[in-house]
């Protein structure tokens, strides 16, 4: 479930007309009214309601919607609080709140010695010091080939299954994901992300 927030009557209209129909939504005019709820709270232009809500134990995902002096934050949010850059689509919002309730749906993953949370985006593991932080698309990769149990995937499922064909998107991004993955992961010799003869497998 989502719950918005705003102060702005044109905004929250606009929110109902693009979202009823498809999302489950909700909209409140207090600050942890259903909260205990919600999966998602969309926040419009209000920094100081993102920090209370957390404060107050809100445990899910905030998509904070800032515009042009969104980036002069009082100090930095916390990984909870995603920032969305106004003038944005409605339509990429609509895509950014599917990927955050599919995360919330997600438990923690192990393989290899190594615990992903996907929702924090975090990896953690004997071999590292500390977790490190991933990108969407290194928790993506990472969360399919880790439902193949092991078995190789071609690089051709891959641009289809993480990637959706993106017009931007070509082998050459895919291996440099590969690559990063395994700085991160210490695996600079493949034996966890291996390769295979055309794509890639997880050590689970």
């Amino acid at each position: 479930m989502i719950l918005f927030f705003s102060s702005d009557p044109f905004m929250t209209e606009s929110l109902k007309a693009g979202f009823d129909e498809e999302f489950d939504i909700a909209f409140c005019d207090t600050a942890m009214q259903g909260a205990d709820k919600a999966d998602c709270f969309i926040v419009d232009e209000d920094e100081s309601f993102c920090r209370l809500l957390l404060k107050n134990g809100f445990q899910g995902r905030i998509l904070l919607l800032c515009g042009e002096r969104g980036d002069a934050l009082s100090k930095p949010l916390p990984p909870e609080v995603v920032l969305i850059q106004k003038p944005f689509h409605l339509r990429d919002l609509k895509k950014k709140a599917q990927t955050v309730l599919r995360q919330a749906s997600l438990k923690d993953i192990s393989f290899a010695g190594f615990t992903l949370n996907p929702w924090l985006k975090v990896l953690s593991g004997k071999k590292l010091s500390e977790p490190v932080k991933l990108t969407e698309k290194e928790v993506d990769l990472l969360q399919y080939l880790f439902q193949k149990k092991g078995e190789p995937v071609l690089k051709e499922n891959l641009l289809e299954k993480v990637w959706e064909y993106s017009p931007e998107m070509t082998t050459h991004t895919l291996e440099t994901h590969i690559y990063n993955l395994r700085q991160k992961m210490r695996d600079e010799e493949g034996k966890i992300l291996q390769s295979t003869e055309d794509g890639y497998s997880l050590k689970t």
